[in-house]
């Protein structure tokens, strides 16, 4: 995946670093990956490419990232990048948005020519986008979940083997009481 790395600063995009050309016939493999400021945290964030005869396509943006579409990348076009992040309220009616200016990408001349032969359009969806970073966040949290249960496992080992004992109270809370060995010899 190629990235273009953009920047929100001044309430305006700004184009960090393009390693590769954006060009013609690209599919699922160019995305922008957008360095939000701290305001924009909690938001919902909307990518939007303009092509120059107007048409727009919106999607949305996933772990700071959203894949170009290549109805988008047409050789010779200039095509505009922007994002913008909102907040509804309780009556779902817009509380806060912020809409900096966009930037300008020129799409330069690929291998693949559209419409020479029967073309399959395979984009992938938001939804395909929202399911894969949850699966991502479901496997880290699991692996995190794993490593405490192993570590609480362990605890009551060592617990037990130090003649604790665990216990809850009518209050709900886990209690911990250690036992006394017994001297052996009475006087």
């Amino acid at each position: 995946m190629y990235n273009v790395n953009i920047r929100i600063s001044n309430n305006e995009l700004c184009l960090v670093s393009k390693k590769h050309a954006v060009t013609e016939g690209n599919l699922n493999s160019i995305q922008c990956v957008f360095d939000f400021p701290e305001e924009y945290d909690e938001l919902t964030c909307i990518a939007v490419f303009t092509k120059e005869d107007g048409t727009k396509y919106k999607r949305t943006v996933v772990d700071n990232k959203s894949t170009i579409l290549s109805a988008v990348l047409v050789e010779g076009e200039r095509i505009t990048i922007g994002v913008y992040a909102y907040k509804l309220n309780d009556n779902d009616e817009f509380e806060l948005m912020y809409s900096p200016r966009p930037i300008y990408l020129e799409i330069e001349q690929g291998s693949y020519v559209r419409g020479s032969e029967t073309e399959d359009e395979f984009e992938v969806s938001e939804f395909e986008q929202f399911s894969n970073s949850i699966n991502q966040k479901y496997s880290e949290i699991k692996e995190i979940n794993d490593n405490m249960q192993n570590t609480a496992n362990n605890a009551v080992k060592t617990a037990l083997a130090n003649n604790m004992r665990f216990y809850t109270k009518d209050d709900g809370k886990l209690y911990l009481s250690i036992r006394q060995e017994e001297d052996d010899e009475q006087s």
